[in-house]
């Protein structure tokens, strides 16, 4: 995601003393203030009052090294979480994660609030970030110069849950599909090479050609051929995909990425509704407030929407290219509390659960009013949301009210949780998948 500068999320004291051997922990965050968040979602879902009336885009809750979650060891004590890992990383983490990820929190978990859309991008594979990396280190190009692609050595896969209507652009649509929206603009001598690239025979070669015909587009040209499209979009408002051609050449009147609803997919995600974003796809968020786990990475190759550096020729080279069959993910239904996202790479999955004040099953222990959950010898950091959550371990309770949060260290071994919150609980995933 972009960069941009921090200001730290003051969380009120919690209903309880925290003892020292209290393994679950409260967390104070950071909210990121990027141009494109939103001026109030952030601040409602969090209760949080916005004077200044800056864009509040992210809060992160997690150990990367950019805005680090600060945990509270003690009263009024707090610690970078990441320093707190680093101190018993085999008890915090569990051994297994610990083993697998060199000590380190593998996931960073976010609370995502888009106005503006996002650059279009798409983020390399492991191999392809390590590769990036040390060719960057060899060359001295400083590690938060502007033209750095590559901030570390990790790939940067996604899971986006939405929280209300969400709004996004991923992966190539099919050719015929984008051939006859970009000839629906009627500007064929500066398409020409874009409708080239169309009409070969190989769909991968196609669509490589087809990403470097329009970034190479003259500027001159640009200008005419968004003038041209948002001419079209004015009248074709009530058609979706022109609608938002409208919004993105309004937002950025120069950039070619303006035209990305006509050959990527423009997705619509409902309440609850999740999407996986593996390496190499192209994609942009455009609107709307979501949960959002990622590998914990900043490598990000762009392709357009955004005045931040443009390497195209490493964004083709870590792109796949290749139609994009949008799926859109239901959780997988635990019990009557519990919901899974799962995904395919060993860095994170997503619970989310209800915790409605009633008695829980037999099977699920605890009092009424509580379900019990089990950490399984991994970490996880949970997110309270709508209303309030009390976790309880032995004889001692954490009250997160919304917009709250908390590490469980992996050997806590199990816990309750009752109240009247929507609970997001980010863990690690199979640790046997390839990642």
């Amino acid at each position: 995601m972009p960069q941009g500068s921090v200001s730290t999320l003051t969380v009120p004291p919690g209903v309880t003393t925290l003892k020292s051997i209290m393994p679950i922990l409260r967390l104070q965050n950071e909210i990121q203030r990027y141009a494109w968040g939103s001026l109030d979602a952030i601040p409602r879902l969090l209760r949080l009052s916005n004077p200044s009336r800056e864009p509040m885009a992210e809060l992160w809750m997690g150990a990367h090294p950019k805005a680090p979650s600060k945990v509270e060891i003690a009263p009024g004590k707090l610690q970078p979480l990441g320093e707190y890992i680093a101190a018993d990383p085999f008890t915090r983490l569990g051994p297994r994660v610990a083993e697998r990820f060199d000590g380190r929190l593998p996931f960073l978990f976010k609370i995502l609030a888009v106005h503006t859309a996002l650059s279009i991008q798409a983020h390399p594979t492991k191999h392809q970030a390590r590769e990036g990396f040390e060719r960057e280190e060899r060359a001295g190009i400083p590690i938060d110069a502007f033209e750095r692609n590559y901030r570390d050595k990790n790939s940067k896969p996604e899971l986006i849950v939405a929280m209300g209507e969400f709004w996004a652009l991923r992966g190539f649509r099919p050719i015929p599909e984008i051939r006859r929206r970009l000839g629906s603009i009627e500007c064929p001598q500066i398409l020409s090479g874009a409708f080239e690239a169309l009409e070969m025979s190989d769909e991968q070669q196609a669509y490589a050609a087809l990403v470097q015909a329009l970034l190479g587009i003259p500027k001159q040209e640009v200008d005419m051929l968004l003038a041209k499209a948002d001419q079209i979009a004015q009248v074709k408002r009530q058609d979706v995909m022109w609608y938002w051609v409208h919004e993105l050449t309004r937002s950025f009147p120069q950039d070619l990425g303006a035209l990305a609803p006509l050959y990527l997919n423009l997705v619509k995600l409902r309440p609850g509704d999740g999407m996986f974003l593996p390496a190499g796809e192209l994609h942009a968020y455009l609107r709307g407030s979501a949960i959002e786990i990622m590998a914990s990475s900043d490598n990000v190759l762009r392709g357009g929407l955004t005045a931040k550096h443009i390497d195209r020729d490493e964004l083709r080279r870590i792109l796949r290219f290749e139609r994009t069959d949008v799926q859109i993910i239901d959780p997988e239904v635990v019990d009557r509390t519990s919901r899974v996202y799962r995904t395919p790479v060993p860095e994170f999955e997503l619970w989310r659960h209800s915790t409605p004040s009633l008695p829980a099953p037999k099977h699920l222990g605890g009092a009424a009013g509580a379900v019990r959950l089990e950490t399984g010898n991994t970490l996880e950091i949970l997110l309270s949301l709508d209303g309030y959550s009390d976790l309880r371990f032995d004889d001692q309770v954490i009250r997160l009210e919304p917009g709250e949060s908390a590490f469980v260290t992996a050997d806590t071994g199990s816990y309750s949780v009752s109240g009247s919150a929507l609970l997001y609980r980010a863990r690690v995933g199979t640790l046997e998948a390839d990642g």
